[in-house]
């Protein structure tokens, strides 16, 4: 058994939020988007914790008002000691051991001014309370970043990471054993960048060649358009501070004959292997005017397995 002072802690990032979480923890059901929505995170027995969010008008929200109507609207319950207010929080409610008709449970509310976040963290009913409230106001709550949008923001989830650059958002994602995908899309123009990384990439490369994974990078395919492979050539990215081989392609999608130029877009997909984290890093930008390479090959080089760390007693 793993010592208090010895557990592994790794970052999970997601709808620009961020926050520590066991190594052993992973994230069990998403729902929503980056204006509202919730993530269940837990062990592979049971839900530790629910996470939920909600981006507001900042000149139109009440804090001192909701934070009175959360106080009103759930059930009775003793207010936490040392209430835990992570960084750019200013208003936070900790109640613990409050009964519901599940069992009793500890939550935490929080308001974010600067970036219109309100979040809510609900430690599960079935959780050991005196363990997981401590380990929450301890070190998960306190570790707790919200990001500003349209801001550059961190996505890690299911040992991946990456990086969303300026003004593009989770649009929608897949997961799977050894395979974690992210579409981003910028809300005004539709503009979309897709990041993949494939693990372990021996066995992927031994199935298809990079060649063949970078020709097929699109994820989530636009059955209504056709393709044509302008142009395929080798590259190399830097990742991490060494330069790494790959190659890159661009294409070009289109309608059908006779709307075969309204609406068309054009992408450009870089790929390279990675033989030091044993993975395959993809990232494709498509854009209705002009795709830009070097933004791929920016997203490209911020990816990487989720690196995390010990964490002492609180």
């Amino acid at each position: 058994m793993v010592e208090r002072n010895e557990q592994k802690w790794v970052p999970f990032a997601w709808m620009g939020l961020e926050l520590p979480i066991r190594e052993e923890w992973r994230p069990l059901k998403f729902s929503g988007g980056w204006c509202k929505g919730a993530v269940i995170v837990g062990n592979g027995d049971a839900p530790c914790f629910r996470l939920a969010w909600e981006r507001v008008d900042t000149e139109r929200f009440r804090a001192d008002r909701w934070l009175s109507q959360c106080r009103k609207r759930r059930p009775l319950g003793g207010v936490g000691k040392g209430i835990p207010r992570p960084v750019g929080f200013e208003e936070a409610l900790w109640e613990q051991g409050a009964t519901t008709p599940t069992g009793s449970r500890s939550s935490w509310s929080g308001y974010h001014p600067e970036s219109g976040a309100v979040v809510e963290v609900v430690i599960d009913p079935e959780s050991e309370h005196g363990e997981a409230d401590a380990l929450m106001a301890g070190h998960v709550l306190p570790g707790l970043r919200a990001v500003l949008a349209g801001r550059s923001h961190r996505i890690a989830a299911f040992g991946a990471s990456f990086q969303a650059p300026e003004g593009l958002q989770i649009a929608r994602w897949r997961f799977l054993l050894g395979d974690a995908v992210v579409q981003l899309e910028r809300p005004v123009t539709g503009e979309q960048l897709t990041l993949r990384q494939v693990y372990p990439a021996t066995l992927a490369v031994s199935r298809r060649s990079l060649t063949e994974w970078v020709s097929g990078a699109r994820i989530f395919p636009d059955r209504r358009r056709t393709s044509v492979i302008e142009a395929m050539a080798p590259c190399q990215v830097e990742v991490g501070g060494r330069l790494l081989n790959g190659c890159c392609r661009s294409v070009r999608r289109a309608y059908a004959f006779p709307l075969g130029r309204l609406r068309a877009v054009r992408g450009w997909a870089v790929g390279v292997l990675d033989p030091e984290a044993d993975r395959l890093y993809l990232a494709e930008h498509e854009a209705r005017g002009e795709p830009s390479r070097a933004l791929a090959e920016a997203a490209l080089s911020r990816m990487g397995p989720i690196t995390g760390g010990t964490a002492g007693s609180r």
